[in-house]
């Protein structure tokens, strides 16, 4: 997944697996990540990994080999995420996850 603003996903056949999907790091401090899958999503679930992630209880995913993983698995849901980076340094920069929605079709 690129790291513009808003990443769509939307159903491209049939498939019996589940998809996995990498979120790059983000471009700069503050930037705001919304992923949504279509509504017309079935089937499968969408594994997202992130390779530097704090979530909600403070704890960080930095490690090769102990990304955060989230799932998406029906159509309508999202994910809104923050990048907080305050340095120079941009292999330190993480996502954090403000909220997510889920709408029932």
């Amino acid at each position: 997944i690129n790291n513009s603003v808003l990443t769509i996903l939307t159903p491209t056949g049939s498939s019996s697996t589940n998809v996995w999907l990498k979120l790059k790091n983000g471009i700069y401090n503050g930037q705001i990540k919304k992923i949504a899958l279509h509504p017309q999503w079935v089937g499968n679930d969408v594994n997202i990994m992130i390779k530097r992630f704090c979530d909600p209880d403070g704890s960080m995913y930095v490690t090769t080999g102990q990304e955060a993983e989230i799932i998406l698995n029906k159509g309508g849901q999202t994910l809104n995420l923050l990048y907080i980076d305050n340095d120079t340094n941009v292999s330190d920069g993480y996502w954090i996850l403000l909220d997510n929605n889920f709408d029932f079709i």
